[in-house]
């Protein structure tokens, strides 16, 4: 049995040079007359007498039957007849020595052309103008692609050619570490891009042919860049051994300097003002000192060169990037340094002021201290001392006797109306002085009260003279002043009618003497004792909260002065302003 069969590739016994045909399409088998056919799991299928054959299955072929491959190729009966005769032909000239078999030693086959769907001279233009499209598709196909092949290789080589001239290419430009360790990366990741990018200029057949030129000076710039880049980054990798214990050093000098710097506002802020301050300032001054040993040390190794070239160049930009930080930083230490140092003073004359403020407030000899322990007895001993008065008063209303037909009264206090007006006015100003004393007698008492209070936190200082008595004080002086300052006129009313009151009550016992009523001269000079008695109670506090009220207020305007300028001096802790503040009498 002869089996030939047929596909589109070379190894095929019979091949087909068609994109619709499959490698091995079909295999046709004689045997003693007979023709069989079997397909070989083509793409496009057998097709034998109108029936499509199944893969693998294998069919007779009746005479004269036709059968048709991919719908495109046909071969009809005389083909397979010229195969056959071809076939033994071959057969009887094979030596009976050989045992390949039959279908290995095949002889190419002159066999007919084979018939196509359609025959004509339109067919075959039709047929080379789809082959010249195909090659014209082709060669532009290909130019496009090696096109872009190209610019992007020279895209990447740019890159490349960008990094290195930023690193190694501006000599006296600053560099920092991080700059370092960013051209590691980012001329590794472009080197391997460059290498897959110019092997795939090589790629191909048509597209190196038709850009020849253009290929080889982008191979070749990029073969240049690439060695260059490798040495480069030897170099950058030595810089990086060399720089990474200074810089790590750096780095956590730098965070450490930032560390104490942050933390200074909420140090100054707390309530033991003065020991928080100088801790604060002792570990400013140390971390001034590690920075300036830092930054000794970059001298140090800026004068020790263990570069050449560009590479020397890079590190001593690295080194002077590093040391200007630091510099930057060593000035904000020593601001700071200085800040501290002056708040340091500054809470030291601000506890002695307060401590001066508070022993005047706590003495028995100052003024508060006097309104206090006047008023305190005042505020008991007014209703006592108010009541004669009142009593007087209503005695000098009633009658002593009655005269006239319609039964008018005589009373004492007529009788010194006819006299002197001036006598009656002394009743009035009595009578108003002892309501109003009456009406302010809770005033007196709060006003006590307030003033105790200042004096229990002015003693509390004393004892122990801390930030958070300090603020004590200060809270309750600013309550008092707010108080006094509202309260500021009390006294006044009753101060001028003790002042006319006196006057009146000189005038009105002159004329009482001359009154001829035994009775209404007893009860004149009743009311006449008892309010001489109640001005005495009432003008020595009078006369001393009038003298000392003043004094008083200056002392609690002092410290809300100190206050203030403390919380200035907080507000600048770390401004150059720290050189404009003053202390001790200057500051007053």
């Amino acid at each position: 049995m002869d089996t030939v069969v047929i596909g589109r590739s070379s190894d095929a016994d019979y091949s087909i040079a068609h994109d619709a045909i499959s490698r091995r399409h079909c295999r046709l088998l004689f045997d003693d007359g007979a023709v069989w056919i079997e397909d070989l799991q083509s793409s496009n299928g057998t097709v034998l007498d109108g029936q499509q054959l199944e893969p693998g299955e294998r069919s007779r072929v009746p005479p004269d039957t036709e059968i048709v491959l991919a719908d495109e190729i046909v071969l009809d009966g005389a083909f397979l007849g010229d195969l056959r005769a071809q076939l033994e032909a071959t057969r009887s000239s094979r030596t009976p020595s050989s045992t390949r078999p039959s279908w290995l030693s095949l002889p190419n086959l002159d066999l007919p052309p084979l018939k196509l769907p359609t025959d004509g001279t339109a067919a075959r233009v039709a047929a080379g103008a789809l082959v010249l499209l195909l090659m014209v598709g082709w060669a532009g196909y290909s130019y496009h692609t090696q096109s872009s092949r190209i610019a992007e290789t020279q895209a990447t080589v740019e890159q490349l050619r960008e990094i290195n001239e930023s690193l190694f290419g501006s000599p006296g430009q600053e560099t920092s570490y991080q700059d370092l360790l960013t051209y590691r990366t980012e001329a590794d990741s472009l080197l391997s891009t460059v290498n897959t990018r110019a092997s795939a200029l090589e790629s191909g057949i048509l597209g190196p042919l038709l850009l020849g030129s253009r290929t080889d000076n982008v191979r070749q710039t990029a073969r240049t860049l690439r060695s260059r880049t490798q040495e480069n980054l030897k170099k950058a990798n030595r810089l990086v051994e060399s720089i990474e214990g200074d810089h790590k050093s750096f780095v956590s000098t730098k965070k450490s300097a930032e560390s104490a710097l942050s933390s200074v506002q909420s140090q100054i802020d707390a309530e033991n003002g003065i020991n928080t301050l100088q801790d604060a300032y002792s570990n400013i001054k140390s971390e001034r000192s590690s920075v300036d040993a830092t930054v000794e040390s970059l001298d140090s190794k800026l004068e020790k060169s263990v570069f050449e070239g560009d590479a020397e160049t890079v590190r001593t930009s690295v080194y002077e990037h590093m040391k200007g930080e630091l510099g930057s930083t060593i000035e904000q230490l020593g601001a700071t340094e200085k800040s501290l140092s002056t708040a340091i003073d500054y809470q030291k004359a601000h506890r002695k002021a307060l401590s001066a403020v508070s022993s005047k407030l706590l003495a028995r000899s100052d003024g508060i201290s006097a309104v206090y322990q006047n008023l305190e007895p005042l505020a008991e001993d007014v209703a006592e001392r108010v009541r004669p008065v009142r009593q007087s008063i209503s005695t000098l209303e009633k009658p002593i006797l009655s005269t006239g037909p319609l039964g008018d009264d005589v009373t004492a206090l007529s009788l010194i109306k006819d006299i002197d007006p001036v006598t009656g006015k002394t009743i009035v100003v009595m009578r108003d002085l002892s309501d109003a004393v009456l009406e302010i007698e809770d005033e007196i008492s709060t006003l006590a009260n307030r003033i105790g209070s200042l004096r229990e936190a002015a003693s509390s200082f004393r004892t122990t003279p801390s930030r958070s008595e300090a603020i004590q004080l200060r809270g309750t002086a600013t309550q008092t002043r707010k108080y006094v300052r509202e309260q500021r006129d009390l006294f006044n009313p009753i101060e001028q009618k003790v002042d006319k009151g006196r006057d009146y009550i000189d005038t009105f016992d002159r004329v009482v003497a001359e009154v001829p009523s035994d009775a209404a001269r007893r009860m004149l000079g009743e009311f006449s004792n008892a309010s001489r008695s109640l001005l005495a109670l009432l003008e020595r506090p009078v006369r001393l909260w009038k003298n000392e009220i003043d004094t008083t207020t200056e002392r609690l305007k002092r410290i809300r002065k100190w206050e203030k300028r403390y919380q200035k001096i907080i507000e600048n802790i770390t401004a150059p302003e720290h050189s404009k503040v003053r202390f001790g009498a200057d500051a007053e």
